[in-house]
């Protein structure tokens, strides 16, 4: 008789369910501000996504955090990357939104990287990345699938804030996809 809980136990694990999504139904999309708050979020997999969890490393751990850095380029453009996290017990999510030629408010489509003379690439383009289940990458593979709105750009504060839309499509197979919305950002850059 001992044993029985044991066992009712284990004939009711096959019915856990598992949260691969690592959105959470019940958090709240940040306000879109245009202040510099640094906050980021969007609707994927039928809830909010956030940065959330700790990342460690040899100097300690730290609250996952959105980071941005921009660099100008030689026209004068600002190439902007914004990126953060999602960590758990079980969960790995990474997002990266770039943009290659930031001069001002306004909307930028994503398209193809297009090599550039001197090797590099060109791209604006959202990525959406879940280690969890072996690393399934989703990126804006499509021209046009995926916006990014700047709707405040500051160069003296270095505050950028902005909105993002679109379809993402798995980098390994063809045919899946993942919808995001309702993004936006509101950051601090190189700081």
């Amino acid at each position: 008789m001992k044993i029985l809980p044991y066992l009712v136990l284990l004939a009711a694990l096959p019915f856990q369910s598992c949260k691969k999504s690592g959105a959470d139904p019940k958090a709240e999309l940040p306000a879109a501000t245009t202040t510099g708050a640094e906050t980021l979020g969007f609707r994927v997999f039928g809830g909010v996504w956030v940065p959330a969890g700790r990342v460690c490393g040899i100097y300690g751990c730290a609250d996952n955090q959105v980071e941005a850095s921009a660099y100008r380029n030689p026209d004068g453009t600002l190439n902007l990357q914004i990126s953060a996290y999602r960590t758990g017990t079980r969960l790995n999510q990474a997002f990266v939104l770039t943009v290659d030629s930031l001069g001002g408010p306004g909307v930028y489509p994503a398209r193809l990287a297009v090599p550039k003379s001197n090797g590099g690439h060109v791209n604006n383009q959202l990525s959406f990345t879940d280690n969890e289940f072996g690393g399934v990458a989703y990126q804006s593979l499509l021209n046009g699938a995926t916006t990014i709105t700047i709707t405040k750009i500051d160069t003296v504060q270095s505050i950028v804030s902005g909105t993002f839309e679109g379809r993402l499509d798995e980098t390994t197979n063809a045919g899946r996809t993942i919808e995001l919305t309702d993004g936006r950002f509101d950051v601090l850059y190189n700081r």
